[in-house]
C-alpha cells in the first residue's frame, strides 16, 4: 500500500492545501459575529432632547439637528415638537427632562436667540447680528451642565447646513452618556451557561431564565451553551432597563458523521457521538478495497509497474476512536487530538491479518467551520503496529524513496510516520 504513495502526489497535496486553506473562512458564518470571546469597549451612546425658543426659526431647528445627527455615537435626537417661548422655558425643561427620563434620553438641550449682548429674556430681531444661547440638562441627574453663549450673523441655507452649528455641535461632542445599573433577563433552554456579561458564567435555572445587572448603556460580545443544542453567540447593545434576551437555540443530535482519505488514497467511514462538550467516541472502518493509485512516469514507461488510477488490496480495518477538541463549537479552527485502535482483517482469508493483526494511531487534526453542519478537517498523525512482523511489513515497502512519510520498525513492531488523513464531518 505504502508503496502506491508517491513523492509527486505528496507535492500536489500540499500545494492544494495552500489553496483551500486560505479561502476556507470566507464560507464561514457571518463574520460580523464575533466568535471569540473578549471584552468589548463600552460604547456610550449620546441621545438629545432639543428644545428650541420661539426665536428659533423652524429651518435653523431643523438644519441643528441634522448637525447633531451627524455626530457619532449618537442613538437619537428628538426635537420637541412645540417652540417653547421664554416666559415657559423652565416649566418645558422640566417636563422634558421627566420625558426624556421615561425614554432613557440622555440630554436635554435648550437653545434661544437674543439681541448681541442681551439677557435671554431680550429676542433678537430677525435680521443682523445676534448671539445663541444654548443651555445642556443631563436627565439623570436633571442638573444643568453646560451653558454657552455664541455670537453670528443672518445664515444662508448652506451655511446652515455646513457650518452655523459647528460650535453647539462641537460642545456637545464633548458629552458622555452617564452609565447606570441595568436589568438583564435572559431566556433560553434550562441549563444553558453564557458568557460575557460577567466576571463569572451565568446559568439558566430550571425555568429556563436569569436576570442580572448589567451597566447601560453597554455593548457585551455574549456565548451560550447548552447540552444537545447548537450553540449561540452574539453582540446585544444594551439601552433600555429592563431588557430582555430570548436565545433561541434549536436542538442538535450529539451523533455525526465522519469521512476521510489515508494519505488521499483510502476512504474510510465512522459515526461518532459528542460526550459533553470537548469528548467524542466513535466506532467506524478504515478500507482497502477500493483506492485511488497515481501512477509516476516511471510506471507509465514500464509495463511491468503498477500504472492503473485504481487499487484494491484485501484488508478491512474496523476500529474505535476517541478525541478531545481544545476549543468549542463556535470556534472557526478547532484544533484537536484523537486516538484509534484498529483490527486488520485480511478479506481473502477472513481471518485477521496474519501479518500484522491490529494497528493503533495517533493524530492531531485542525477542523474547519464553513457551516453548521459541515466540517471538513486535516490531520497529521502515525501509526502503530505492535506484534507485528515488521521486517516483511519493512519488506512491503521496498525501500520507497518517493513515499511521503517514513517508517521505524524492528521484528516485532512497525511504525509508520507522519501520516496525512483529511475529510469532512457531518452533524445529523
Amino acid at each position: 500500500m505504502a508503496k502506491n504513495i508517491f513523492l509527486g502526489w505528496f507535492k500536489g497535496f500540499l500545494l492544494g492545501l495552500l489553496v483551500v486553506l486560505p479561502i476556507l473562512p470566507l464560507f464561514a458564518q457571518d463574520p460580523s459575529v464575533p466568535l471569540a470571546l473578549g471584552p468589548i469597549e463600552p460604547v456610550s451612546l449620546r441621545s438629545f432632547v432639543v428644545l428650541c425658543s420661539d426665536a428659533i426659526e423652524s429651518s435653523w431647528a431643523a438644519s441643528l439637528i441634522y448637525s447633531l445627527g451627524k455626530l457619532e455615537r449618537v442613538r437619537e435626537v428628538y426635537l420637541w415638537p412645540e417652540p417653547v417661548p421664554q416666559s415657559t422655558a423652565p416649566k418645558v425643561i422640566a417636563e422634558a427632562l421627566r420625558w426624556a427620563s421615561l425614554k432613557d434620553m440622555g440630554f436635554v438641550l435648550y437653545v434661544t436667540r437674543t439681541a448681541p449682548g442681551k439677557p435671554e429674556s431680550e429676542v433678537a430681531s430677525r435680521e443682523g447680528s445676534f448671539d445663541i444661547h444654548y443651555r445642556v440638562f443631563r436627565v439623570l441627574s436633571a442638573q444643568e451642565i453646560m451653558a454657552a453663549t455664541f455670537s453670528a450673523e443672518t445664515p444662508t441655507q448652506e451655511e446652515l447646513q455646513n457650518t452655523f452649528w459647528l460650535s453647539l455641535a462641537a460642545a456637545m461632542d464633548t458629552l458622555e452618556a452617564q452609565r447606570r445599573a441595568g436589568r438583564l433577563t435572559i431566556r433560553g433552554v434550562p441549563g444553558s451557561k453564557l458568557f460575557g456579561f460577567t466576571k463569572a458564567p451565568i446559568q439558566l435555572d430550571n425555568t429556563g431564565e436569569a436576570t442580572i445587572t448589567v451597566e447601560i448603556p453597554g455593548t457585551y460580545r455574549y456565548r451560550a451553551f447548552a447540552s444537545g443544542y447548537e450553540a449561540r453567540s452574539g453582540v446585544l447593545t444594551l439601552l433600555d432597563s429592563p431588557s430582555v434576551l430570548q436565545l433561541e437555540q434549536p436542538a442538535q443530535s450529539p451523533w455525526y458523521f465522519e469521512s476521510g482519505a489515508l494519505m488521499g488514497q483510502f476512504g474510510d467511514l465512522w459515526i461518532q457521538r459528542h460526550i459533553g462538550d470537548s469528548f467524542w467516541l466513535g466506532l467506524g472502518f478504515q478500507q482497502y478495497w477500493i483506492g485511488l493509485y497515481f501512477p509516476t512516469q516511471e510506471d507509465l514507461n514500464y509495463s511491468g509497474n503498477y500504472s492503473n488510477y485504481i487499487v484494491s488490496l484485501p484488508l478491512f480495518e474496523p476500529g474505535i476512536q476517541a478525541g478531545y477538541y481544545f476549543k468549542d463549537t463556535l470556534s472557526f479552527i478547532r484544533p484537536y487530538v484523537a486516538t484509534a485502535i484498529f483490527l486488520r482483517i485480511n478479506t481473502s482469508l477472513l481471518q485477521l491479518d496474519p501479518i500484522s493483526f491490529m494497528a493503533l494511531s495517533a493524530q492531531t487534526g485542525l477542523e474547519y467551520t464553513i457551516g453548521p453542519k459541515l466540517r471538513p478537517f486535516i490531520e497529521l498523525g502515525f501509526r502503530f503496529y505492535p506484534f507485528c512482523d515488521g521486517m516483511y511489513l519493512a519488506a512491503s515497502r521496498g525501500g520507497e524513496v518517493r513515499a511521503p512519510s517514513t517508517f521505524i520498525f524492528s521484528d516485532s513492531w512497525y511504525l509508520d510516520i507522519p501520516i496525512l488523513r483529511l475529510g469532512v464531518r457531518f452533524w445529523l
